[in-house]
């Protein structure tokens, strides 16, 4: 963990340039507003109002899965947990089991296995998640049309 936290200046400075606008931004922010809402994660801020390196920025993108009955699509947002940076010094990124190894999802194991009986706990627990470890999320523009 000490190394992950060591480096997240770095890690989010690259993950920054690489976001881009796309054509379901707008419906993703109104989707991670409509999460905060809910109390699943964090209200967005503008990227200018955190202190990049206290916390670790994992990307948010769109995926279009079919139709709603007006014909807009349906968008769904996915966060991308095993992004990760290209090691220091270097521009080019990992193999992809590397790169997981050395995401946040690579350095965590849970020490027995979760299940979830009820929504309302599920629920509960990422209201801890966001509450205790201040997990942040950030969305992305990448899009996705998935059939």
């Amino acid at each position: 963990m000490d190394e992950l936290r060591r480096d997240c200046a770095r890690s989010n400075a690259l993950l920054l340039e690489q976001l881009h606008e796309s054509e379901f931004s707008a419906e993703l922010l109104e989707l991670t507003r409509a999460d905060a809402a809910l109390g699943r994660m964090s209200m967005p801020v503008p990227v200018e109002d955190v202190d990049l390196s206290s916390i670790r920025l994992a990307p948010r993108f769109a995926v279009v899965q079919g139709e709603h009955e007006d014909g807009r699509p349906k968008v769904r947002p996915v966060d991308h947990f095993s992004w990760s940076a290209p090691p220091e010094g270097t521009t080019k990124r990992e193999g992809k089991r590397k790169m997981k190894q050395n995401s946040v999802n690579g350095r965590t194991k849970m020490p027995e296995k979760i299940t979830y009986d009820h929504v309302d706990d599920l629920i509960a627990m990422a209201e801890l998640l966001l509450n205790e470890l201040k997990v942040v999320f950030v969305a992305t523009v990448h899009e996705c049309s998935c059939g």
